[in-house]
């Protein structure tokens, strides 16, 4: 289910459906990332990509300041049961790997499906373009 690093770029190469579907994921994200700019993050391991069933997420480590580890989920694209699914895959090797918990900057479909996972809203990401 997850990809490891250098098997990503052949993984996307042999499934266009995925790499059409990261494709789509940023052009949503207002100028954040392009495709190049995740492969790079991909292939390097500072993101993770998980995939199954024409469906993907995309997390990355993060530590904060504190010290405190979370694994953020940055993409979440493809059949929305698929991705249920497979959200009990990433909380579990986050819990394997030592993380605090799981977490996501998401779109208000995402958050409700979300609650239904066990997962509350602490805050509201908003933004001004100019």
């Amino acid at each position: 289910m997850i990809i490891p690093a250098d098997k990503v770029l052949e993984t996307l190469s042999n499934n266009p459906e995925y790499r059409d579907l990261l494709v789509k994921a940023v052009m949503s994200s207002n100028g954040r990332q392009t495709f190049g700019t995740l492969a790079q993050e991909l292939v390097s391991g500072r993101a993770q990509l998980w995939a199954r069933k024409k469906s993907l997420i995309v997390t990355q480590e993060l530590t904060y300041p504190t010290g405190a580890k979370w694994l953020s989920v940055r993409i979440g694209t493809g059949n929305m049961g698929t991705l249920k699914a497979m959200m009990g895959k990433v909380e579990e090797y986050a819990k394997d790997s030592g993380f605090i918990g799981v977490e996501s900057v998401a779109r208000n479909g995402w958050s409700r499906v979300g609650e239904k996972l066990g997962y509350k809203k602490t805050h509201e990401f908003i933004e001004k373009e100019f």
